[in-house]
């Protein structure tokens, strides 16, 4: 924040020009495999007095794996989940003026959908009885 006084009878010029706060990550960081993940930047610019804070918008910078993603300027980041993203970490930027320090990262947990779970069950017991068959037949 930087004052400027000219005369004493003068109106006093604040200008504000700090970087917006770093911001934090908030969503749901249990996806299922194969679904939407959706993640929010939540930042406050801090380049102007308070009640101006409404008139300015900030841009955001995702990044995944410390590597910028492109045409991802919003708050929100929504991205399709695969079994590839489970060491995935993200993080983003606030912008106006000034950029903002790093979000922590955030890594998400990709949970496995039922029925997946119920066919390797189901192979693991084909398995099994194929072994009960075949020891049957030698012994």
């Amino acid at each position: 924040m930087t004052c400027i006084k000219s005369k004493p009878w003068a109106i006093s010029v604040i200008l504000f020009s700090d970087k917006p706060s770093k911001p934090m990550i908030k969503g749901d960081l249990n996806i299922m495999m194969d679904s939407y993940l959706e993640l929010h930047c939540l930042s406050q610019s801090h380049s102007a007095p308070e009640y101006y804070n409404k008139l300015l918008s900030l841009h955001y910078i995702w990044f995944l794996n410390n590597t910028q993603l492109t045409n991802e300027n919003k708050g929100s980041l929504r991205r399709r989940v695969s079994r590839d993203d489970k060491y995935n970490q993200y993080s983003c930027t606030a912008k106006d003026t000034l950029e903002s320090d790093r979000s922590e990262p955030v890594r998400i947990n990709i949970l496995c959908k039922l029925q997946s779970f119920i066919q390797s069950r189901i192979q693991y017991l084909i398995l099994l009885i194929m072994l009960c068959c075949i020891r049957s037949i030698l012994f």
